[in-house]
């Protein structure tokens, strides 16, 4: 751990170097006296968390953590701010302007230091790496946008190389499809294979070489290789890349059609992203359970972890879609199950995550059906984020349960917006949102994924909405 100490006091600097001597002999810690001076500390080599004063000669702490998060962005280190003043002004200037935590300099003690610097470093890996999911989030929907335009082999070919890198972290790409006997290169056809390249044809097996992977591509005969120049994947990267996107790009060669491309790219890149959001999620989870952090600092954590939350079920919505477009139906695996017990699961997730918002769960106390409990807990899920999302805070939200004859009957309800009449018959559709004054967040599939849903079950979806009324969706379901 390297830790670098911004402080014109020599005292309070010895301090900190002897409580972290103390605490943590491992560390590395480098000392600089000035913000200037600190800068050019954080030019010679990287750092991991950096405590700044916050009053400085020349120009101030504040300005120094600006200008770190503006010259370092993302490889920027963690930042503590700190002070000799208890003033709660001094603590939102420091977090405002990109710093992970503020201490006070009287209350400073060796393990409460290492705690707080080891707690900082993990904010900033929380942060760095949400920011980083939404714009691989942003890339993919691009990456998408393009591949609904391109036709042909050609056009796709093009589509990856604009877009692929940003979606699939590679620098460089080849397209070679297997033509009377040898590769052909899509866009190149004077391009010759390589060694690495022959080696894929006469195995038909996954090589690797430093930075670079090739990827046989067919169901049973070799129909061409998918060449990617990159950062050197880990092992189990290796293998999620090559089985993923030799089944994307089998199907682009063997179809040769750009919509069964565009969704499989789709739900690989959606694939890819769990791996990274549940490491957040878990991350979020432990340094909130941890004890250390103030009112504060437990809030930015539990944001973090409600857009962990937000952008796990947008991937699990692009892999349903992706689904849906490639089979026409979403599958389900009915079994004999309690309709009540599951809307309970999906409500207590729901409070769990809004702890400040009433649910009120009205209907039979049990309510056998034969039915796939995941889904049908994902599509209440997706109505209760829905009323949680655009329904009125002052007013309850009602989760209703009936049975009539032979069907069942699930409702969300919620104050709030009114749905325009123009909107009803097209909102179960995918990426379709009602304008309303709220800001809109999300893919728009949410409730095009409860239509489904239910559709596979064999029901169907309505919403009713009026002033005087408010706003229900319902999921009518056979027994």
């Amino acid at each position: 751990m390297r830790v670098l100490v911004i402080d014109d006091n020599r005292d309070d600097r010895l301090t900190v170097r002897r409580y972290v001597g103390k605490s943590w002999p491992t560390a590395v810690l480098v000392e600089a006296p000035s913000a200037e001076a600190g800068l050019a500390e954080l030019e010679n080599g990287p750092f991991d968390v950096v405590l700044v004063d916050h009053h400085l000669p020349g120009q101030s702490g504040i300005w120094l953590i600006e200008e770190i998060r503006r010259r370092l962005s993302d490889e920027g280190p963690a930042v503590v701010m700190l002070t000799g003043s208890s003033h709660d002004e001094n603590a939102v200037h420091a977090l405002s302007a990109g710093a992970e935590d503020y201490l006070l300099k009287d209350q400073i003690r060796p393990d409460g230091l290492r705690v707080a610097l080891q707690n900082a470093v993990l904010k900033r890996q929380l942060t760095v790496a949400n920011q980083r999911l939404t714009e691989r989030l942003a890339a993919l929907q691009r990456f998408t946008g393009a591949l609904v335009e391109a036709h042909g082999l050609g056009a796709i070919d093009d589509a990856i190389a604009d877009h692929g890198p940003a979606v699939l972290s590679m620098s460089q790409h080849g397209l070679w499809l297997v033509d009377d006997g040898s590769l052909r290169k899509v866009g190149a056809a004077t391009a010759r294979p390589d060694e690495l390249l022959l080696e894929v044809m006469e195995t038909g097996e996954t090589r690797t070489d430093d930075h670079r992977i090739a990827i046989p591509l067919g169901n049973g005969e070799l129909r061409g290789v998918l060449d990617l120049h990159g950062t050197q994947p880990s092992e189990a990267e290796r293998a999620a890349v090559a089985n993923a996107m030799a089944q994307t790009l089998t199907q682009a060669v063997m179809r040769a059609h750009h919509l069964a491309v565009e969704k499989r790219l789709l739900g690989i890149a959606s694939h890819d992203l769990r791996a990274p959001l549940f490491t957040v999620t878990m991350s979020a989870a432990i340094l909130r359970d941890s004890g250390e952090l103030s009112d504060l600092h437990r809030g930015v954590v539990e944001r973090i972890e409600r857009a962990a939350f937000s952008a796990s079920r947008m991937v699990g919505d692009l892999l349903d879609f992706t689904r849906i477009e490639l089979s026409g139906a979403i599958p389900i695996d009915r079994i004999d199950m309690d309709v009540r017990a599951v809307v309970e699961e999906a409500v207590e997730e729901a409070r769990t995550r809004s702890p400040d918002r009433a649910i009120v769960v009205e209907g039979p106390e049990s309510v056998p059906a034969h039915a796939d409990h995941d889904r049908i807990l994902q599509a209440m899920t997706n109505l209760l984020e829905n009323a949680l999302k655009f329904g009125d805070p002052a007013h309850p939200i009602t989760v209703g349960i009936a049975q009539t004859g032979a069907l069942t009957t699930l409702s969300v309800h919620n104050r709030g917006p009114v749905i325009q009449a123009e909107s009803m018959s097209h909102l179960f559709e995918a990426t379709v949102q009602e304008e309303t004054e709220k800001k809109r967040e999300g893919l728009g599939l949410g409730l095009y994924i409860v239509r489904r849903i239910a559709e596979a079950h064999g029901g169907k979806t309505r919403v009713e909405s009026s002033a005087d009324a408010g706003t229900t969706f319902f999921i009518v379901l056979p027994r």
